[in-house]
C-alpha cells in the first residue's frame, strides 16, 4: 500500500469516527455493524461510546491510537461482543459494571490508559474469559475474588495502584497460565495454592508482600519477578524464613 493511499484511508475512518461522535445515536444504531479495527493509528478525539454498546459487534481493536473518553457502562447491551482491545490510548473514567455482565466476552484489553477507581466485583465474570490486561492504568482498592472466570489463561494488572491481598480464589483458576501484579501495593502473603497451577509467569515484584514463597513457586522462577518485597522470605532469597 503506497503512502499516498494509506494516508487517504486514515483520513476516510477519522472522517467516519468523527461522524460517529457527532451523530452519534441515530448513526451508531443504524450500523449494523460486526467489527471495528482501527488500531495502529494516530486517530485522536473521543471514541465513539455506542460503538460498545452495538447488539451485534463482536470485536473492537482500537489499541495504539490517541483516543480519549470512559468505557460506557451500557458495554452491557453488546450481547455478542468477544473481544476488545484498546491498549495505549487516553482512555480515562472507571471500569464499568457492564464489562462483567458481556457473557461472550473472552478477552478484553486496556493497558497503558488512565483508567482509575476500583475493579468492580464481577470484572472476571464472563465465563469464556481468557485474557484481561488492565496494566499500566491508574487503577485502586482491592482485587476482587475470581471465581466464575474459569477459563481465564492470562491477567496483567501490573503498575497499578491496587492494594490488599492477593485473592486466593486465583489458585482455583485451572488454565491461568500467565500472571503479572507487579508495581503495585500489595501486601500479606502470596497464596499457597497457586503453587499448584502451571504458571509459566509469575510477576510480583515491587509490592509490599511478606511471608514464606511457597517452594514449587520459588523453584524455576527468576529472582527478579519476587524482587521490591523486603518482607518475602524463601530459598534463594535475601531472607531466609525462621524455623
Amino acid at each position: 500500500m503506497t503512502y499516498a493511499v494509506h494516508q487517504a484511508l486514515r483520513t476516510l475512518v477519522s472522517t467516519l469516527i468523527s461522524s460517529m461522535v457527532r451523530y452519534q445515536t441515530p448513526l451508531v444504531n443504524a450500523l449494523i455493524l460486526r467489527g471495528f479495527q482501527v488500531q495502529n493509528n494516530e486517530f485522536s478525539g473521543d471514541f465513539p461510546a455506542g460503538l460498545l454498546s452495538l447488539s451485534k459487534i463482536k470485536l473492537i481493536r482500537a489499541e495504539n491510537n490517541r483516543f480519549s473518553g470512559a468505557i460506557p457502562d451500557s458495554m452491557s447491551m453488546a450481547t455478542q461482543l468477544e473481544q476488545v482491545q484498546i491498549d495505549n490510548n487516553s482512555f480515562t473514567g472507571k471500569i464499568p459494571h457492564g464489562l462483567g455482565l458481556v457473557k461472550s466476552l473472552y478477552r478484553f484489553s486496556a493497558s497503558l490508559n488512565g483508567l482509575y477507581g476500583e475493579l468492580p466485583p464481577n470484572f472476571c465474570d464472563s465465563p469464556v474469559m481468557s485474557i484481561i490486561n488492565l496494566s499500566h492504568n491508574s487503577l485502586s482498592g482491592q482485587i476482587p475474588e475470581m471465581k466464575k472466570c474459569r477459563k481465564l489463561v492470562s491477567l496483567s494488572l501490573a503498575g497499578n495502584s491496587l492494594s490488599g491481598e492477593i485473592p486466593p480464589s486465583l489458585a482455583d483458576l485451572p488454565v491461568l497460565t500467565y500472571l503479572d501484579l507487579s508495581d503495585n501495593n500489595l501486601t500479606g502473603s502470596i497464596p499457597h495454592g497457586l503453587q499448584n497451577l502451571k504458571l509459566a509467569l509469575f510477576n510480583v515484584s515491587f509490592n509490599q508482600l511478606s511471608g514464606e514463597v511457597p517452594p514449587d513457586l520459588v523453584s524455576g522462577l527468576p529472582a527478579s519477578f519476587l524482587e521490591g518485597n523486603p518482607g518475602l522470605c524463601g530459598p534463594g532469597l535475601p531472607n531466609s524464613c525462621s524455623v
